[in-house]
């Protein structure tokens, strides 16, 4: 009598292993993706620079509904931040198997985000962003360009000729 443990043959993988290089790019746009969650967690957590904005925007507002305004934006941002952080990560670990849709999306929102960012950038050293009332700190600043350079690898190593072949159409 057979117990189903000793004679269960090994299934073969659903999903083709994939290559070094697209396995990297999962990973780093996993970690871009908690990056921002963390400097998101990070702008959230002034919360009188938020009161300070919401009063600019809102100058009819009494602190009780300031207060109030705030502590839905960090709710919101916090939820959304998560929410990202899924949605990357669900992505990643499609293109990793192949999905050449995931690998396109991915590409769209990294393209994105790297078009805006730079343009970030580019309104912070001009001195624009100071002009609105926002304050950037030097971490902001740093975890900025940090998260642009890992979407700027992820996204290239997804394109690069190791990795093309991964994302063969499959029928």
């Amino acid at each position: 009598m057979s117990d189903g443990l000793t004679d269960a043959v090994p299934k073969a993988p659903r999903w083709p292993e994939p290559p070094k290089l697209v396995n990297l790019s999962r990973w780093l746009w996993i970690g871009s993706a908690a990056l921002s969650a963390v400097r998101s967690i990070i702008q959230l957590g002034d919360r009188q620079q938020l009161i300070d904005l919401l009063r600019q925007s809102n100058a009819g507002l009494t602190q009780d509904q300031l207060d109030a305004e705030a502590s839905g934006s960090v709710v919101f941002g916090l939820l959304l931040a998560g929410a990202l952080l899924l949605l990357y990560a669900f992505l990643a670990n499609r293109m990793a198997r192949g999905l050449n849709w995931a690998r396109v999306v991915l590409t769209v929102l990294g393209g994105g985000g790297l078009l805006v960012g730079v343009i970030g950038l580019i309104g912070i050293a001009s001195g624009v962003a100071p002009a609105f009332g926002v304050r950037i700190g030097a971490l902001d600043v740093s975890l900025s360009v940090l998260g642009l350079l890992v979407d700027a690898v992820a996204l290239t190593l997804m394109y690069v000729r190791g990795s093309a072949g991964h994302f063969v159409r499959r029928r």
